[in-house]
């Protein structure tokens, strides 16, 4: 249940729940269906790419994790689903079809 709405700030207990930075990156759906991205969370605030237009304390809404799109959110308790990771994130920094050649 949403406590308070000034703009793009969205504040709820509900949110402090989780730890700081679980819903960053997620989605918050207001009670007509219409979605923003959440673009920070922090304790029992988020904050909305953009202002959702209607919505008001007491609503209900539902709010998605977000994921950093690194290992560390896929392997762990939060999503735990590494192994459908789709990141290439051992791929070298160095080209060695490029950079390993004398020059």
């Amino acid at each position: 249940m949403i406590s308070t709405v000034s703009g793009p700030i969205v504040t709820s207990n509900d949110f402090a729940l989780r730890p700081d930075g679980w819903f960053k990156s997620g989605k918050l759906q207001g009670p007509t269906g219409e979605q923003r991205a959440i673009i920070d969370h922090t304790g029992d605030t988020i904050r909305l790419l953009g202002p959702m237009p209607g919505l008001k304390s007491l609503d209900q809404c539902l709010a998605f994790w977000g994921c950093n799109h690194l290992t560390s959110d896929c392997g762990t308790a939060k999503f735990n689903v590494l192994v459908n990771y789709l990141g290439a994130p051992w791929i070298p920094t160095i080209n060695p079809a490029v950079d390993g050649v004398n020059r």
